[in-house]
């Protein structure tokens, strides 16, 4: 092997002597000022040659001999000739420096021993490329794969996957990447980032690589994991197309799982995971993969955020405010944001917590008013209905029922319109496909969405904080799991449009209120979508509201009486 004057990671082959080689090679070697060289073009043609007399369909595909058999299955033959000693050009790769200690030394003792192979393509930019063989770790790089655990290679089959369905899909940027470059990223990414490769953090790890070939597609510049000399993106990724593949690239990153969607299986099981339904083929529609990401991601954002601790509570918002700050995503920034809002939604229940337990406090209305303008400019913003559900609360609390009523017409309103969710979603098909018209392929994002009212999750009480009506207080208790009551937020605005008109005397409304809170209940609780434990506590705050009503009602007969006398 010769490596003189060469691009590294290609050869040349000497023949010393002719007559020792078989008749099919000898007619490959050529005559050249240097010597005899074994021609990678010849070689590779008489190769076609002869396969196409078994399978005439055959036909050359860069090194290899590409055929199809039956079932359309479709195989790749490479003739290549197997080389003993580790090449000099990559020794470099056997003493390196490596921060994981992966791949192991008894594994690189491994792969230094089977050697290399030669396969008969030459460099394309050059002008003796007929002449010239590429080097081919492929032995070394099985036994990489295969050391290997779990996480890193469904991170493998992911990463090639998203090239196929998602990177492949856009025409300008087709088939400048292919899957030999993110196995050489997926190498680096695994013998240099200090990342946690199990199961819990597999996106982590696949974004981790994600961010390896944005940098390397940036840089114009993908080193071979072997031969580090070896420029592979040399005359490919270069110029206007790289320009082009980083814009993209970029733009699906700050997609996140939204660009993850488009790959059919992915959205399948997704919508299996929400629906427990089973679909065969490639049945979604854009729309259709967006608004399963949509309502998968929002109840995960609320998950950890409702802690019941005071100090727990505000040390969790001065982080996510301090990673808002520092994260450079736009999707991260997004979900942060979002996230900060409903952690303070919790924080303003315990804060009011710390107000009714201080009797003494003559100061009580003013932190009111302060916990007032918290919701107002922090839980407005994200679920507004729950945002403004919290408002009235508070308000009802301060007795201002006026109020109370006009601010929860509104929200009824708004969750007519709404996609209600808890863990999964429940909701009808008309707000879905309302939903997926109106805001799905629209280039919106997630935290836009939810500033438009479109979801509305189940309002939860922490029933140690007070902050409800005291008329429901042993309700919520029966039916709280770990000290939090979760109710449909169409439920809680009837009931706290009752008890308003309650106090506002108001007896007409009363009823028309407990007639829709009873519609409400027949409505959201039908034997589809039946919730045992939801439907318990939306039949004892009905129960509730009628005895209530009773009571004021059996009242004010006797108050009537009484004044006639």
């Amino acid at each position: 092997m010769d490596t003189t004057d060469i691009k590294p990671g290609f050869v040349r082959l000497f023949c010393h002597d002719s007559a020792r080689f078989p008749a099919f090679i000898s007619s490959a070697i050529v005559k050249t000022n240097n010597g005899f060289l074994l021609s990678s073009l010849k070689y590779r043609d008489l190769v076609v040659d002869l396969i196409q007399k078994v399978f005439p369909t055959s036909v050359a595909h860069g090194p290899c001999s590409t055929f199809k058999l039956p079932l359309k299955m479709e195989f790749d033959l490479l003739a290549c000739f197997s080389c003993k000693t580790w090449p000099v050009v990559a020794n470099e790769w056997v003493v390196r420096y490596r921060k994981n200690n992966w791949p192991p030394r008894d594994l690189i003792s491994d792969i230094i021993r089977d050697g290399c192979l030669v396969v008969p393509i030459g460099n394309p930019h050059s002008k003796e490329s007929h002449i010239q063989w590429r080097i081919s770790f492929s032995m070394a790089e099985k036994k990489l794969i295969h050391s290997m655990n779990h996480t890193q290679f469904l991170c493998y089959g992911l990463m090639k996957l998203y090239l196929k369905h998602v990177i492949n899909s856009n025409a300008e940027v087709k088939d400048l990447i292919c899957s030999y470059f993110l196995k050489t990223c997926l190498f680096y990414c695994i013998e240099e980032e200090h990342i946690s490769w199990d199961k819990e953090s597999f996106l982590d790890c696949f974004w981790t690589c994600f961010r390896r070939l944005i940098k390397l597609v940036k840089n114009e510049y993908c080193p071979n994991f072997f031969i580090k000399e070896n420029k592979m993106f040399e005359g490919k990724v270069c110029g206007e197309k790289s320009g082009i593949l980083l814009s993209y690239l970029t733009e699906l990153y700050h997609e996140g799982l939204y660009s993850l969607s488009r790959i059919p299986c992915l959205s399948e099981l997704l919508l299996c995971n929400m629906y427990g339904t089973v679909l065969t083929g490639n049945t979604l529609t854009d729309a259709e993969r967006e608004f399963i990401c949509d309502v998968e991601i929002s109840p995960c954002l609320e998950k950890g955020c409702e802690t019941k601790d005071g100090i727990e509570c505000l040390r969790l918002l001065t982080a996510i405010a301090d990673m808002v700050q520092k994260s450079t995503r736009k999707i991260d920034k997004a979900m942060l944001t979002i996230r900060y809002h409903l952690t303070v939604y919790y924080f303003v229940q315990l804060v009011y917590q710390q107000i009714c337990t201080n009797e003494s406090n003559k100061n009580n209305y003013k932190y009111m008013k302060q916990i007032e303008s918290l919701i107002v400019h922090n839980c407005m913003s994200i679920n507004k209905c729950n945002g403004m559900l919290l408002l009235v609360t508070l308000r009802y609390l301060m007795r201002k029922y006026k109020k109370v009523v006009k601010i929860v017409q509104k929200v009824v309103k708004k969750l007519k319109c709404s996609i209600i969710y808890k863990g999964i979603t429940y909701t009808c098909v008309y707000n879905k496909q309302v939903y997926m018209n109106e805001k799905c392929v629209k280039g919106l994002t997630l935290y836009q969405k939810l500033n438009c009212d479109i979801f509305a999750s189940t309002y939860c009480c922490l029933v140690d904080c007070k902050l409800y009506p005291s008329e429901i207080e042993q309700e919520l208790l029966q039916h709280s799991i770990r000290d939090i009551t979760f109710i449909n937020p169409m439920l809680y605005s009837y009931v706290l449009m009752f008890l308003s008109y309650l106090h506002m005397e108001s007896k007409q409304n009363m009823i028309d209120t407990l007639s829709e809170l009873f519609t409400t209940i027949y409505d959201i609780y039908d034997k589809d979508r039946k919730d045992k434990v939801e439907a318990q506590l939306a039949l004892s705050l009905f129960k509730k509201c009628i005895q209530l009503f009773e009571s004021w009602h059996d009242n004010n007969a006797t108050n009537k009486q009484k004044f006639k006398r």
